[in-house]
Order: structure tokens, then C-alpha cells, then sequence
């Protein structure tokens, strides 16, 4: 279980710096003609990452708030609390460097919320494609 958490979080790392090495909120334009669900789950998956990784890539939290919203608006509503506590994790880890956002994305309430979103993905992209 653990070793295929790991693995789609590198796959979410890996889009979020594809996405934001394009620099442009406007994702549509590259995976829209994507087969089947893939372009949604592409979607999601960037914005997880970006999300998760805002802290990391600009030192700041500036973004949190959009990424965010942003995801909810892209999952089922029940999904919004992990958002939300993922967004909190990563805006109360502003500043503390990498050791502070390890910690901040490593509690159980976080941890729990990325499993979530992940088991959601696994689940709605399993068949991608169909």
C-alpha cells in the first residue's frame, strides 16, 4: 500500500512541474484531446501537485488558495476537507523550509487526505481511456 502511495505521488510531483514549468493555468489547451477520462484525471493530478508543492517551488504559500479551489472545483464535493487540509498543511508550512513542509504533509490528517484523493484517481482512471 504504501510503496503505490509513493508511487502516485511522484507521478503527481512529476505533472505538477511539468505544469508549472509551462507557467499557464490554462491546462485545457494541452490535454484536452486526451482519451476517455484521461484529460480529467491529467487535470486533477496537475492540480494536486501544484498544490502540494507550492511551498517547495516558490518558497511561498501565494497560491494555495487557488490551487486549491481549483481541485475542489475538479473533485466530487466530499473530497473538499481533504483539499482543505492539504491547502492548510502546505499554507502553515510557509517559510519552515523542507524539513517544515515534511512535517506538515506527513500528519496523519494529511496523509489521510492525499490517500483519499489518491484512491479517488486510482478508482476513476483505472480504466483509462474506456
Amino acid at each position: 500500500m504504501k510503496s503505490r502511495g509513493f508511487a502516485i505521488l511522484a507521478i503527481v510531483f512529476s505533472l505538477a512541474l511539468v505544469g508549472a514549468s509551462c507557467g499557464s493555468d490554462d491546462l485545457g489547451d494541452g490535454i484536452e484531446g486526451l482519451p476517455g477520462n484521461l484529460a480529467d484525471c491529467a487535470e486533477i493530478s496537475i492540480r494536486w501537485g501544484s498544490l502540494t508543492t507550492d511551498a517547495l517551488l516558490d518558497g511561498s504559500n501565494e497560491n494555495v488558495e487557488e490551487d486549491a479551489d481549483k481541485l475542489k472545483s475538479l473533485l466530487p464535493d466530499e473530497y473538499d476537507e481533504h483539499v482543505d487540509a492539504i491547502a492548510d498543511a502546505v499554507s502553515n508550512a510557509e517559510g519552515e523550509g523542507l524539513t517544515g513542509i515534511g512535517e506538515a504533509m506527513s500528519t496523519d490528517e494529511v496523509e489521510a487526505a492525499n490517500t483519499a484523493i489518491a484512491d479517488y484517481l486510482e478508482e476513476t482512471c483505472a480504466s483509462l481511456g474506456n
